[in-house]
C-alpha cells in the first residue's frame, strides 16, 4: 500500500494519509462526443484514491480514525437508515439543505460506505482520515545561526517595512495546526479566538479528544495547549510581535490572531478530517456570525497523498465567504500533488533557502503558486523551558507557507477587502522569477518579493485578478431518450459526479464534483488552455477550453449524456403487512455487481441497464426482518403505489419464485409486475430489449 508521507523537518513532522473511494479512468485522448470508456486507451489520474477491500485492510493501513466515516447528504436522506445499519451519528455540520455527518460504525466502515454510495440523497461517504505526527529533528541552537534571519532580507521584507509601514487596518489571520502558545511574548494580547478539538484539565500538560457529540472547546488565553510547538512556530513566522526589542519579528504583527488545535501528541485521535476541516467550517461560520466581511487567510501547513471530498466542500465554502487557504506543497522532494495544496482555490507554497535555491525536500508540480524561505527558520517555541520566551528552529514547506500567509495578511492591512483571486494574482505577478523563465513546476511564479507585493497593494483598489472572475463551469445532465428501441429515460441533472481538469500538456490539474444542480466549477485558475473530462456510467465526455482567461467571462459547457436509467423496485403487495425488508442486488451476465441497494423497508433504486444485455436481480431479506408478499417492478418509469397482484397469492405462497439460486432464476420482462413471497433469496433474469 502506498503511504507516502509529508515530512516536516523540524521538531515534529505532520502527515496526512487520506483517500477517496474509487479509481476512475479518464482518457487522455481529446474528443467531443460520447464514447464508451475503454481501459485499453485510458490512463488513471496521476494520484491514488485509496480503496480498502475490507475493514481489516482499512485498519491495518492505519490511515483513518478507527470505526468512523464522514458522509454528505441532502434533505432527502433519512438518517434513520444509519441506525438500521447499526451505525450512530456522533456529529453534524449543516449548511442550507446539506448536512455532513460524522458516523460511528465500528467494524463496518467499508461495507457501510459501499452501501451508502447507492442511497438516495447521499453525495459521498468516506473514512474519517487521520493526520499523524512523525518525529523530526531540531537544528542546533547556535547564536550565529540565530542572528541570520535571512528571510527578512532575501525577500526584501525589511525594505517593505521601511518604505510602506503598515496600512490602517488590522486584519485577522488563522492557523489550523497544533495550536498556539498564547502566553508567549510574541503573541500576548493579540489572540482573539483560540479553539481546540482537544480538551485539557491540567492547563495543557495533557490533551484528550473532545469526544463524539462535542463541539470544539475554547482554550483559556492564560494556558499553553500547544504540545507540538509546530503551530506556535508557524504563527510566529506569520505575526510575531515586531519592533519590540525581543525575539523575532513576524511578517505582519499588525493583526488579530486565530488558532485551531487539531493535532495532539498525547491523544490517538489526533488530526482527523472531521477536526481539521470542521475547524475550517467553524472559522467560516464565526466570520459570518461576527459580520466580518474582510478576507481571512488561513494557514494549513499540512498535507498528504489523497484527496477528500469533505475537504473540497469546506474549502469551497471558504471561498464563498472570502476565507483563503494557504497550504504547504509537502516535503518528499518529488513532483507530486498533495492535499490541500492541490485543491482549486488554494495557494500552494514551496520552500527555498538563503541562496534562493529550491530546498531538496520541497515538492514540485504544476499546482504550485509561489515559493518562500523555509529552511533554517527561527520562530516562537512552545515546548520545554520557559514557554513564554522560547524560540526554536525548524525547516520545511511548513515554514515557507506561513511566510506567504504573513505576506497576505500584510497586504490586507492596506485593503482588507482584497479577494482571494486578487491576492493570488498580486503574489504571483510580484514574485522574483527563479528557475526556468516564467512559470515552472519547481518555483511556480517564483520566490515571493515582499517589497514588490506590498508596493502593488498600495493600488489594490484598481488591481484586477487573473482568477476570481474567470471560472470554468461544467454542467452535466442525462436525457436518455434516443435509443432506437424507444425506451425512454428522464432528463435530470447529474449531481455528485467527479469532473477532472487537465492542462494543455495533458497533466492533471484539479478535480471537483458536480453540485445538486449538476454544475462543477473550477475557480481561481491561471490563464491557459484546459481540458475537462468525466466518465458517467462508462461513457466519457470532455472538452477543451482554449486560451481560457483571455477575457473576464464565466466560461461554461454542458455535457449531455444519453443513458437509460431503469428503476428496480420492490413494492408492498400484502394488504398492509409492512414487516418485510428487501435488499436489491443487480449483477451483469459475467457476475459483476452492478448495483446494491438497501434503504428503509422495501426499496427503489436506479441502474444503467444496457440494451441487449442480460442481468440477474437478487432480492434477499434484510437480517431480522419479517417475511411477506412483495411485487418486483423493472422499468424506466417510477412506481409510487403499492403492488396490485396480491390476490393471486396466499400467505406464505412462494410458488411464483421458488428457485433460490442464480442458475434457476425466473425470467422476467421490463414494465411487468411480478409477485413473490420474501422469505429467502429470490433470483430473476432479465434481458433489456
Amino acid at each position: 500500500m502506498k503511504t507516502n508521507r509529508l515530512v516536516i523537518l523540524g521538531t515534529l513532522a505532520v502527515a496526512l494519509i487520506a483517500a477517496s473511494c474509487s479509481s476512475p479512468l479518464v482518457s487522455s485522448v481529446g474528443t467531443s462526443g460520447q464514447t464508451a470508456a475503454d481501459p485499453g486507451t485510458t490512463k488513471a489520474v496521476p494520484y491514488t484514491f485509496y480503496s480498502p477491500t475490507s475493514e481489516s485492510a482499512l485498519l491495518s493501513a492505519d490511515i483513518a480514525a478507527d470505526g468512523y466515516l464522514i458522509l454528505r447528504a441532502d434533505e432527502s436522506f433519512d438518517p434513520v437508515f444509519l441506525a438500521r445499519k447499526g451505525a450512530e451519528i456522533v456529529g453534524t455540520i449543516q449548511k442550507g439543505d446539506i448536512t455532513w455527518y460524522r458516523v460511528k460504525a465500528p467494524g463496518k466502515v467499508v461495507s457501510l460506505i459501499k452501501t451508502l454510495q447507492n442511497v438516495p440523497g447521499v453525495a459521498y461517504a468516506e473514512p474519517d482520515y487521520r493526520y499523524d505526527y512523525k518525529g523530526g529533528f531540531s537544528l542546533p541552537d547556535d547564536p550565529y545561526v540565530a542572528s541570520a534571519e535571512y528571510s527578512v532580507y532575501i525577500t526584501r521584507l525589511k525594505e517593505a517595512w521601511a518604505t510602506y509601514g503598515f496600512g490602517s487596518y488590522t486584519p485577522y489571520v488563522a492557523t489550523i495546526d497544533t495550536g498556539l502558545n498564547p502566553v508567549h511574548e510574541e503573541f500576548s494580547g493579540r489572540v482573539v479566538r483560540l479553539m481546540s478539538a482537544f480538551d485539557s484539565s491540567d492547563a495543557g500538560a495533557s490533551n484528550s479528544y473532545v469526544g463524539d457529540y462535542q463541539d470544539l472547546v475554547e482554550v483559556p488565553l492564560t494556558e499553553n495547549w500547544d504540545d507540538g510547538a509546530h503551530g506556535s512556530h508557524v504563527m510566529g513566522t506569520i505575526a510575531a510581535n515586531g519592533d519590540n526589542g525581543i525575539g523575532v519579528a513576524g511578517v505582519c504583527w499588525q493583526s488579530n490572531l486565530i488558532s485551531y488545535k487539531v493535532f495532539s501528541e498525547s491523544d490517538g485521535a489526533s488530526g482527523t478530517s472531521w477536526a481539521v476541516y470542521g475547524s475550517l467550517y467553524d472559522l467560516i461560520n464565526w466570520k459570518v456570525a461576527q459580520g466580518i466581511d474582510y478576507t481571512i487567510p488561513v494557514n494549513m501547513s499540512l498535507g498528504g497523498d489523497y484527496a477528500s471530498y469533505f475537504a473540497i466542500d469546506m474549502i469551497n465554502y471558504g471561498l464563498e465567504e472570502n476565507v483563503l487557504v494557504i497550504a504547504s506543497m509537502g516535503n518528499d522532494g518529488q513532483e507530486v500533488m498533495q492535499y490541500p495544496a492541490g485543491y482549486a482555490g488554494v495557494i500552494a507554497v514551496g520552500a527555498t533557502n538563503g541562496r534562493d535555491d529550491l530546498v531538496l525536500f520541497s515538492n514540485t508540480g504544476y499546482h504550485i503558486s509561489v515559493t518562500a524561505p523555509g529552511f533554517d527558520i527561527i520562530s516562537a517555541g512552545s515546548v520545554g523551558g520557559d514557554t513564554s520566551s522560547r524560540y526554536e528552529w525548524m525547516s520545511g514547506t511548513s515554514m515557507a507557507t506561513p511566510f506567504v500567509t504573513g505576506l497576505v495578511t500584510y497586504m490586507l492591512t492596506f485593503d482588507p477587502y482584497l479577494t482571494p483571486g486578487q491576492i493570488k494574482t498580486m503574489l504571483e505577478e510580484s514574485a522574483y522569477d527563479l528557475g526556468d523563465a516564467g512559470y515552472d513546476p519547481r518555483f511556480g511564479y517564483g520566490r515571493v518579493d515582499a517589497l514588490a507585493t506590498i508596493g502593488n497593494a498600495q493600488y489594490a483598489s484598481s488591481q484586477t485578478s487573473d482568477y476570481s472572475d474567470k471560472v470554468i463551469g461544467v454542467q452535466l445532465h442525462n436525457v436518455a431518450e434516443s435509443y432506437d428501441n424507444g425506451i425512454l429515460g428522464y432528463e435530470t441533472a447529474i449531481p455528485n459526479q467527479t469532473v477532472y481538469l487537465f492542462d494543455e500538456r495533458g497533466r492533471f490539474v484539479r478535480l471537483t464534483k458536480t453540485n445538486d444542480y449538476g454544475y462543477a466549477l473550477f475557480p481561481m485558475l491561471p490563464p491557459g488552455s484546459y481540458r475537462v473530462s468525466t466518465v458517467y456510467n462508462g461513457y466519457q465526455k470532455q472538452r477543451w477550453f482554449y486560451n481560457f482567461g483571455s477575457s473576464d467571462a464565466f466560461d461554461t459547457t454542458t455535457f449531455t449524456f444519453d443513458v437509460a436509467l431503469y428503476n428496480i423496485q420492490t413494492l408492498y403487495n400484502d394488504g398492509g403487512n409492512t414487516g418485510q425488508d428487501s435488499v436489491i442486488d443487480v449483477y451483469d451476465s459475467g457476475g459483476n455487481l452492478v448495483e446494491s441497494y438497501d434503504s428503509g423497508m422495501l426499496d427503489s433504486t436506479t441502474a444503467v441497464l444496457k440494451p441487449g444485455e442480460t442481468y440477474y436481480i437478487k432480492i434477499s431479506m434484510y437480517s431480522g426482518s419479517s417475511a411477506g408478499h412483495y411485487s418486483l417492478w423493472v422499468s424506466t418509469t417510477n412506481r409510487t403505489d403499492d403492488g396490485t397482484g396480491q390476490a393471486a397469492l396466499t400467505a406464505g405462497d412462494d410458488a411464483f419464485e421458488d428457485n433460490d439460486d442464480v442458475a434457476h432464476a425466473t425470467e422476467i420482462e421490463v414494465d411487468q409486475e411480478y409477485d413473490a413471497y420474501l422469505a429467502d433469496d429470490d433470483w430473476y433474469k432479465i434481458t433489456i430489449p
